[in-house]
């Protein structure tokens, strides 16, 4: 068995292009059955990143996690089709200790959301 790891870093001006990245997603689903795929987004609109979450949670391609980091002005997301055993849990321990990092320098603490889609 060939297991792998693919993460996707769109140019941010076509992140989120959701046609192009949801058929990315379902081609590398399908073709590598045992690989975890990484997806990272900025998130500009909130009401076109639920959008999103719908059309992947309708796309039934499981298990898939997001997690959402918010410092400032600044927010992002990453979407973890088939992510490893444990990495929400180790997210979870994560995501604080890099918010309290970062916020020193930004306006506000850093808020993160870790849920399965």
């Amino acid at each position: 068995v060939v297991r792998g790891f693919v993460f996707i870093d769109p140019p941010y001006e076509l992140s989120f292009s959701d046609q192009l990245n949801m058929s990315l997603l379902r081609h590398i689903y399908t073709r590598w059955p045992t690989s975890s795929i990484a997806l990272w987004h900025p998130i500009r609109d909130e009401a076109r990143t639920e959008r999103v979450y719908q059309g992947l949670r309708a796309s039934r391609l499981e298990p898939m996690l997001a997690t959402e980091f918010e410092v400032g002005s600044v927010k992002t997301g990453m979407l973890l089709l088939r992510p490893p055993q444990g990495v929400s849990e180790q997210l979870a321990e994560v995501l604080p200790a890099l918010g309290r990092l970062l916020a020193t320098d930004m306006q506000g603490p850093a808020r993160y959301r870790i849920f399965w889609l």
